[in-house]
Formats: structure tokens, C-alpha cells, sequence
């Protein structure tokens, strides 16, 4: 009885620690999605002043696990515009190839700037050959026109 009644206490107890990390865990999740979104603000801020040069720099560590999905589709635009202002086409290139790569869905919008839109349309975004497969039966309706034959 007194083993059963120390084992259900540190059962307890053992939930009690994974509830504790699990949320902090949680906290510091969200802290983090919290200073992406921040630093998405500030860096259209600075894209608004004409201060091109940190942009990449200051949006490349959320890119990849910070942001939102819409973050990160404007994150990529703000990075991708900022290298076309500054005539860096070969990074603007890059960062294009990128953007499709992770969304290889995604469709031009009235909103989106020309610039983006010229470099969007310089890809090929569908693909160069699909494999359809198609399966079905037949029935064809036959009929005897003419007979044709030995006669005995």
C-alpha cells in the first residue's frame, strides 16, 4: 500500500514537471513569433525610409522558423523588392528561386509591385511535363456490316 501511494505521488509529480516545461516551452514559442512579427514591421519601416541595406539582414533569422505563413510571403517580397531597388539582380534571383521553391502555389496579386511582378513572370512557374494517368473501359458497340467468308 505505501509503494502504490509513493508511485501515484511521483506520477503526479512527473506531470506536474511536464505541464511546467511544456508551457514554458509554449511562452518562449510565442515570445519568438512575437519579435518576428516585430522585426517584419521594422523592416517595412526601413524599406518605407529607403534604408534598403539592412532589410536582408535584419529578416534573415525568422525566414525560416519565425514567421506566419503571410509573414513569410512578405518577408521574402520586402527581401526580394529591396535587392531590385538596389540593382542586385543575381540576389534578387536567389531569393526568388527560394520563394517559389516554398511556395510554388503562390499567384500574382493586383497589390503586388511591378517590379516583383517582372521578376515573378521572368520564372517558369508551371511545370515542364506532367504524368496524367487515365484509366476507364470500352464498350464499342459493333455491328456486321458485311459478311465476308468461304461459301461450301
Amino acid at each position: 500500500m505505501n509503494n502504490s501511494g509513493n508511485i501515484s505521488k511521483l506520477k503526479k509529480l512527473l506531470l506536474l514537471l511536464i505541464i511546467t516545461f511544456s508551457s514554458m516551452s509554449l511562452v518562449a514559442q510565442d515570445e519568438s513569433a512575437n519579435e518576428c512579427a516585430f522585426t517584419l514591421i521594422e523592416a517595412q519601416d526601413l524599406f518605407a525610409q529607403g534604408d534598403l541595406e539592412e532589410i536582408p539582414t535584419k529578416l534573415a533569422d525568422c525566414i525560416n522558423d519565425g514567421f506566419t505563413k503571410e509573414e513569410r510571403l512578405q518577408a521574402y517580397k520586402l527581401i526580394i523588392q529591396s535587392f531590385l531597388f538596389q540593382d542586385k539582380i543575381k540576389e534578387s534571383d536567389s531569393v526568388m528561386l527560394q520563394f517559389l521553391k516554398k511556395n510554388h502555389e503562390y499567384e500574382i496579386v493586383p497589390t503586388d509591385p511591378m517590379e516583383f511582378q517582372y521578376l515573378y513572370n521572368s520564372f517558369r512557374t508551371e511545370p515542364i511535363f506532367s504524368i496524367v494517368p487515365f484509366f476507364g473501359a470500352n464498350f464499342s458497340n459493333t455491328r456486321i456490316t458485311q459478311l465476308f467468308g468461304l461459301k461450301i
